[in-house]
């Protein structure tokens, strides 16, 4: 059983040249908070300059858990939507793909959010997020089917700048701790880390069994100025001290690292040509989570993340419709593998 909690965005996808970016101040790769008037003027500049664009649902979390459910497994989602053209596509889509969807939403309040993500040439993606009503989310625990024994919960850290959503989260936490599950948590953001650093620090060395995190949150979240060899064992020593299992450290090109309490990993990804940026980390997190679940060793867990997140920059958008690696036999660099005599 995977629960997730995140953001329910519906991402509006643009295709533009650099200069947009320029002309709205805004910071390649990475992700700013819109308010509804600044949504709306961006929204409208688009249009008008007939930039080609694309509707889909989307939310970091949300994205992990599409791949996630066309593995088989039992999806479901906790987050708020509201009424409208952007709400009911978002419930659709994602009932479309077996997702249950646990709407926590106040009727006739707010908006849907939506996230307008400007991909530039080079496939790099900027985020704009209009956050409506997604981010207050409240939480009736006396519905225990949110969850059930041996629970993997998935948490994104997008989500912690309410207090109200802060305290369900860490109730959740509790109660799938209580329950025999595990907790793992996306860090999302550099920025997002930076809001919440005593905070994200706190819980990761508290509460969270699984840490994903790409390169500059990692650095971020320990002050650290590179992944190098002495800094990577730092962190081991992190994870030793705390009650994580495994940081689990994406880099894009470069592949991954996976520290444990025993081992540190690092997997090395072909490299391919990206159009578009959007989703890559969500898919590596569903491709990881997959190959854990399924009881494969974290590194082949990584090479399974890696080749998905692979084929999802292959494309505009964060879900395409692509083959799901399920072993280590379907994936295309199995030569590599059997080199290392990885098992």
């Amino acid at each position: 059983n995977i629960l997730a909690i995140g953001n329910a965005i519906c991402d509006i996808i643009f295709q533009v040249e650099e200069n947009v970016l320029e002309q709205f101040s805004l910071p390649k790769g990475g992700m700013v908070l819109f308010d509804k008037r600044q949504c709306s003027a961006l929204l409208e500049y688009l249009k008008n300059h007939n930039n080609i664009f694309t509707i889909t649902s989307g939310g970091s979390a949300a994205n992990t858990l599409n791949f996630l459910s066309q593995y088989g497994l039992n999806s479901r989602f906790i987050c708020n939507i509201a009424d409208g053209y952007y709400g009911t596509k978002y419930l659709t889509e994602m009932q479309n793909k077996q997702i249950k969807l646990y709407n926590t939403h106040v009727k006739d309040q707010g908006e849907t959010a939506k996230s307008i993500i400007l991909v530039t040439p080079d496939g790099e993606r900027t985020m704009c997020t209009y956050l409506g009503c997604a981010s207050e989310i409240n939480i009736d625990l006396a519905e225990e089917n949110y969850i059930t024994s041996g629970t993997f919960f998935y948490i994104e850290g997008y989500l912690w700048d309410r207090l109200m959503t802060k305290q369900a989260i860490t109730s959740l936490i509790n109660l799938v701790h209580l329950k025999g599950g595990k907790v793992a948590l996306s860090l999302s953001d550099s920025f997002c880390v930076t809001r919440h650093l005593v905070e994200f620090s706190a819980l990761v060395q508290e509460k969270i069994d699984i840490l994903f995190a790409n390169e500059a949150e990692i650095l971020a979240l320990y002050k650290l100025n590179s992944l190098s060899s002495e800094n990577l064992h730092l962190l081991q020593a992190k994870v030793r001290e705390s009650n994580l299992n495994l940081m689990i450290i994406t880099r894009g090109k470069q592949g991954s690292i996976i520290i444990s309490k025993q081992e540190i990993a690092t997997i090395d990804t072909i490299a391919k040509e990206a159009v578009d940026s959007t989703g890559a980390g969500d898919a590596f997190a569903a491709g990881f989570i997959y190959g854990y679940i399924s009881g494969f060793s974290n590194i082949n867990a990584a090479h399974i993340g890696n080749n998905l997140a692979g084929q999802v920059v292959s494309y505009i958008g964060a879900r395409p419709e692509i083959t799901l690696p399920k072993n280590i036999d379907e994936i295309e660099y199995i030569n590599e593998i059997k080199a290392a005599k990885i098992s």
